[in-house]
């Protein structure tokens, strides 16, 4: 592992703190690199790479989901599947615009297809139409999404917010 900061690294008499060099071990692309194929960490590292992804999707994945229930495609699905052409005029989406949301919403898991020409909801999809307020709890993060379009305005408290409103 030639290249790894094994050694705490010193600053004139100060020493760093243990949890600093361990963030500097786990931050050298050596270190990853060996952690991924080594058998006893190779688990580790790919659990928290999936947790780091997750964390990045998170926001296609909200937005994907406000999606759905703005255009009201669950509570449609409820009474069966749809072809993507009557979900589109139904929702004033063109159609490749719309097939697009739909395998979306199936890859999170809320739809799925149906020899890819008709989608129905999956228990989740059917559990987010009956859930009271739920609809509407997602419809409200269009606020918060709005507020947070500049997240260091946002935290630097530099810009007027509507949920303060």
């Amino acid at each position: 592992m030639a290249g790894i900061p094994l050694k705490p690294i010193m600053l004139g008499q100060k020493r760093f703190s243990f949890r600093g060099w361990q963030a500097r071990l786990i931050a050298s692309r050596k270190f990853q690199k060996w952690a991924a194929q080594f058998p006893v960490t190779r688990r580790l590292v790919r659990r928290e790479g999936e947790a780091l992804f997750d964390l990045l999707a998170g926001f296609c994945h909200s937005q994907i989901l406000m999606a759905l229930v703005k255009f009201d495609i669950p509570t449609i699905l409820m009474s069966g599947p749809r072809t993507i052409d009557l979900l589109a005029a139904q929702s004033n989406v063109p159609p490749e615009r719309m097939v697009i949301l739909l395998r979306a919403g199936a890859a999170l898991g809320i739809l799925k297809s149906r020899n890819g020409k008709k989608y129905a909801l999956t228990r989740t999809g059917a559990a987010l139409v009956g859930v009271p307020g739920l609809p509407q709890m997602i419809q409200h993060h269009d606020v918060l999404y709005r507020d947070l379009a500049d997240p260091v305005a946002f935290f630097k408290d530099e810009v007027d917010t509507e949920l303060a409103n």
